[in-house]
C-alpha cells in the first residue's frame, strides 16, 4: 500500500506541471478568439492543478492512515491545502467574472502544497 501512495504522490506532482498552453483546432470551425483562448487556458490550468492537488491529498491521507504522516504533518498539509483551495476558488470567481484569474497565486499556493506533499517520506 505503501508503494501505491507513493507512486501516485509521483503521478500528481508530474500532472501539476502539464497545465495545457495549446488550444487544439478542428478543421473547417472558425477559430477562437485570444481571450477565449486565454480563458480556456486558464480553466485548463486550474482543472491540471485541481486534479493534481486531489490526487496528492488523497495519497497523504493514505499515508496518513499507514502511520507514515504524523499529526503534525496532516495539520500542515490541510493548512497549505487549504491556502490552495481559497487560491484556486477565488482564480474560478475571476474566471467567471470576465476578470484575470490570478493564476500566479494558485501556481504558488499548489506548488507550496507539493512541495511539501514531496518531502513525506516514509519516517516517523
Amino acid at each position: 500500500m505503501k508503494t501505491i501512495a507513493v507512486c501516485m504522490l509521483a503521478l500528481s506532482l508530474l500532472l501539476a506541471g502539464c497545465a495545457g498552453s495549446q488550444v487544439a483546432t478542428t478543421p473547417g470551425v472558425t477559430p477562437i478568439t485570444q481571450e477565449q483562448s486565454a480563458n480556456l487556458i486558464a480553466y485548463q490550468t486550474l482543472m491540471a492543478g485541481k486534479q493534481a492537488y486531489d490526487t496528492t491529498f488523497k495519497m497523504l491521507a493514505v499515508l496518513y492512515a499507514d502511520g507514515i504522516l504524523t499529526e503534525a504533518g496532516k495539520k500542515q498539509a490541510i493548512t497549505l491545502g487549504n491556502v490552495y483551495v481559497a487560491a484556486h476558488d477565488q482564480a474560478v470567481t475571476n474566471l467567471l467574472l470576465g476578470k484575470d484569474p490570478g493564476l500566479a497565486s494558485v501556481k504558488l499556493a499548489l506548488n507550496t502544497f507539493l512541495a511539501y506533499a514531496a518531502t513525506v517520506k516514509g519516517v516517523k
